[in-house]
């Protein structure tokens, strides 16, 4: 049996278009963006990667601000998505472990912002509920609501 949702968690036309979007957006780069920058970078263009990399990723916070504005706008509420705000301290932990990585990557200790990556993603193959370590230091939790709740 399909549960029925809420007239103001229906889907509208904003999440439609959002759809769209996200099956657009990867088609796009892929055919438009990526290859003027492979060509740049053989032409040794100074300067592309750090464009490159900017440029993605102002796309993609902006992107992530436009979808919590699509969802914030219709004044739907958070606990339909599952989440839940985290302890200060351990997001606070969690925030400095993402601004190392942030801060090494450009200079010239990119290697060790690469090390700091690998032990991100490797952790969440020994951790016990598979969590990122970012996750664990800020306390991120799936939470689970039984269906009809």
């Amino acid at each position: 049996m399909v549960p029925q949702v809420p007239a103001a968690d229906a889907p509208g036309v904003a999440d439609h278009a959002l759809i769209a979007l996200l099956a657009l957006l990867p088609l796009a780069e892929a055919w438009w963006y990526w290859p003027r920058i492979v060509r740049a970078l053989a032409d040794r263009v100074p300067g592309t990667r750090r464009r490159a990399y900017r440029n993605l990723i102002v796309l993609e916070w902006t992107f992530a601000a436009a979808v919590v504005a699509l969802w914030v706008l219709p004044h739907r509420a958070w606990a339909v998505l599952h989440v839940a705000a985290g302890r200060p301290v351990p997001i606070a932990l969690g925030a400095a472990f993402i601004a190392g990585y942030v801060a090494l990557a450009p200079s010239r200790h990119g290697r060790w912002a690469l090390a700091l990556a690998a032990v991100n993603y490797a952790w969440a193959s020994v951790d016990r509920d598979g969590q990122y370590l970012q996750d664990r230091i800020a306390g991120t939790r799936l939470v689970t609501v039984p269906p009809g709740s």
